[in-house]
């Protein structure tokens, strides 16, 4: 009999253990900056075999639709993957001027503004002043019929 309390205690412990290294993990989480990009509905569909998109036919292509926050940069990043991200910079958003775009040569998106530097791979910040990425948005691709849905 007196080894219920124990088990008991150990559970109880075993809770409180785990309730502080949720509270640890959701402290170290960064804080979300005052300027956030808006979140706004998109869902749109495009098809790469008109010409228009034609050049989103090839690996390693962008092009700039008018949709999301500041635009959005679609970039093909596998034969049957595609990248979207807002132009938005997420240093200061909601300043006209930080909106950002592909640099061909070093194959990254840039703000003008500020000058922080975005992966096209992926839309993470490699050089701030921006610290958060760029807000990404989903992408379906059928490959048959050559049409691109991007939605958030």
């Amino acid at each position: 009999m007196a080894q219920r309390p124990i088990k008991i205690l150990i559970v109880s412990k075993l809770h409180q253990a785990f309730f502080l290294l949720i509270l640890l993990i959701m402290g170290c989480r960064g804080k979300a900056p005052a300027d956030q990009v808006p979140l706004v509905p998109v869902d749109f569909p495009l098809n790469i075999l008109l010409p228009t998109y034609s050049r989103l036919q090839l690996v390693g292509n962008y092009a700039y639709l008018e949709a999301g926050y500041r635009g959005i940069v679609l970039y093909r990043s596998g034969l049957d993957r595609f990248q979207a991200y807002d132009r938005a910079c997420t240093y200061a958003p909601s300043q006209s001027c930080h909106r950002v775009s592909v640099v061909d040569s070093l194959m990254i998106l840039q703000c003008a503004c500020c000058d922080s530097r975005f992966s096209l791979l992926d839309g993470a910040a490699v050089r701030g002043p921006a610290a958060w990425p760029l807000r990404t948005y989903r992408v379906y691709f059928d490959e048959i019929s050559g049409l691109v849905r991007v939605t958030n």
